[in-house]
């Protein structure tokens, strides 16, 4: 299937999304739209596999444990995932990384650290990205400087992908001088925040995404974001930088293709 976008991170394993995910994905076949389905506990990330199993060619995968749930897994389960992470159609370790947004207690801090770490393990291990999901608190950077410190630490030599980048001018440039990527959605398409950090981020170290069924671009804002929406991203990027749309089409597209390896 020839495809002309790749919504790099959604949640077709999500309410509402995964009782419709069929005609979904037949609306993104109708206009070459691809997507990964980003697994963010066991459950989902064996969903995620099942939907890019059934779907090859439009759809790929990523399995991990994503750093807001409260449950620490167990060896057993670190098993499964670890087996899941093996699956051809599995492209990314993640979603994992820090979350700082609602709690920043010392606790919190120290089990989304140790968590990450396993899964920096994995992906070093089996040479894959990782699908990073980093959330600072309120008018800050903190939790983007802490997980490069982390990945620091633990010597990090693979791929990374700041996935809903949202941090400063300062903080991306930081996190792509180091070799990373960023990853933008659909609030780029109605907040003025981001246009600076886009207008200097360079193009061949962006890509694009939904996060469906969350955060959807305009014209869509306020409904269920999908993940065949993630054009109005591209646009966006394009107006931002001056660039005719297509240029920005073929550079996301070889971003993501090189990245992921598909």
């Amino acid at each position: 299937m020839k495809l002309d976008y790749i919504d790099i991170h959604s949640h077709l394993n999500l309410p509402p999304l995964v009782e419709k995910r069929q005609e979904i994905l037949e609306k993104m076949k109708e206009q070459n739209i691809g997507t990964i389905t980003v697994g963010i506990d066991i459950e989902t990330s064996q969903l995620a596999i099942e939907i890019a199993e059934q779907n090859v060619g439009q759809c790929w995968a990523t399995v991990g444990f994503h750093p807001t749930n409260t449950h620490i897994p167990t060896e057993s389960e670190w098993q499964v995932i670890n087996k899941m992470s093996r699956n051809k159609r599995v492209v990314a370790i993640g979603e994992t990384g820090l979350d700082y947004f609602r709690d920043q207690s010392p606790e919190t801090k120290q089990r989304q650290a140790e968590i990450f770490k396993r899964h920096i393990l994995l992906a070093q291990k089996i040479s894959k990205p990782l699908m990073l999901h980093v959330r600072t608190s309120r008018g800050t950077d903190d939790a983007y400087y802490d997980a490069l410190q982390i990945l620091q630490e633990m010597n990090y030599q693979g791929k990374a992908d700041f996935h809903f980048f949202s941090g400063s001018v300062e903080c991306m440039q930081l996190i792509v001088d180091t070799g990373y990527v960023i990853s933008v959605d659909g609030p780029i398409t109605f907040c003025t925040d981001y246009d600076e950090m886009i207008r200097t981020c360079p193009i061949d170290r962006i890509m694009i995404e939904t996060d469906a069924p969350y955060a959807a671009p305009s014209p869509y804002r306020g409904k269920t974001c999908e993940p065949w929406m993630v054009i109005e991203v591209a646009r966006k990027i394009a107006e931002l930088k001056g660039l005719e749309i297509e240029i920005v089409r073929e550079q996301v597209m070889k971003n993501t293709k090189e990245f992921f390896g598909i």
